[in-house]
């Protein structure tokens, strides 16, 4: 791994859009410029951890004194637990989500050649255009979901297969439609106006494929990673809560998952942005 230049060099536009640039310029982001992507990440890992130890702590403090008690097997007691989990997942979800939102911002510039990333990114009014079109981009696949869950409600089957088939089928619908609309994310991060919904829909027609074969190449590997890391967390979080012991390895668990699942988020973020240098090489021209 090296991180010697003063900053990644623009995505290639003298390449074709195709498979083979889109994973090489994802991995080659990530990993030849590890130290770029450790600063980019740095403070959204930090922050999530915080938030992620702090919480598990809460939990097990309030599931000890309940054990101490001797209300742990009460009803209301279980009901309050179960929702203060519930909260616990919510909060965890949305810190998450707003400091990958500062990580992609700073790793789409990294990766379209706007500088180095800085250990603490200025907030700016970038950050709420990504944010807003991120929501967007939930949108089709939500409502192919609901829209095939409605259907599959309207006929009786006893095939469990046959049940998701429609809700299956809304979500690929939905995730057509938010690919060929994602090119606004890293026009976004660079302030590219003149890159939105609509010209990302143009350049994209016959595209989503081959972007959406790049995105699960690039995030299978590290998931699988990801997975067998996850393996034990089961067992250690409920050790820690019950017994109130190996907040250490918990701590270390989420710290790892949450590095590993941010460096995915880097392969699919320089994916994204070598699509954009590709399809639209001067982002800015009319």
């Amino acid at each position: 791994m090296t991180d010697s230049h003063a900053a990644a060099p623009c995505p290639t536009t003298s390449e074709e859009y195709g498979l083979g640039a889109l994973v090489g310029t994802a991995y080659s982001g990530v990993f030849s410029y590890f130290g770029s992507f450790l600063v980019a990440a740095a403070v959204p890992w930090f922050l999530v951890l915080l938030v992620q130890g702090y919480l598990t702590y809460d939990l097990q403090t309030t599931l000890q004194a309940a054990i101490a008690s001797g209300e742990v097997n009460k009803y209301s007691f279980l009901k309050s637990f179960q929702g203060q989990a519930q909260t616990v997942m919510w909060l965890e979800f949305g810190a998450g989500l707003l400091t990958s939102i500062v990580f992609a911002v700073s790793w789409h510039r990294f990766m379209l050649g706007h500088g180095r990333p800085r250990l603490l990114p200025a907030l700016a009014g970038r950050h709420l255009v990504f944010f807003g079109y991120s929501l967007l981009l939930v949108l089709p696949l939500a409502g192919g979901m609901l829209l095939g869950g409605i259907v599959s409600g309207m006929f009786r089957t006893n095939s469990q297969f046959m049940a998701l088939l429609p809700v299956i089928a809304g979500a690929l619908v939905g995730a057509y439609v938010a690919l060929r609309l994602n090119l606004c994310l890293p026009a976004a991060a660079v302030e590219e106006r003149s890159v939105g919904p609509g010209r990302s829909w143009e350049a994209m027609r016959g595209k989503v494929l081959t972007l959406f074969i790049a995105s699960l190449v690039c995030a299978l590997p590290l998931g699988l990673v990801f997975w067998l890391v996850q393996l034990p967390g089961e067992e250690w979080i409920t050790q820690y809560l019950v017994a109130g012991e190996g907040f250490a390895l918990v701590l270390g668990l989420q710290a790892v998952s949450g590095l590993l699942a941010l460096m995915i988020a880097g392969l699919g973020v320089g994916a994204l942005s070598q699509a954009l240098r590709s399809l639209i090489p001067d982002p800015a021209g009319p």
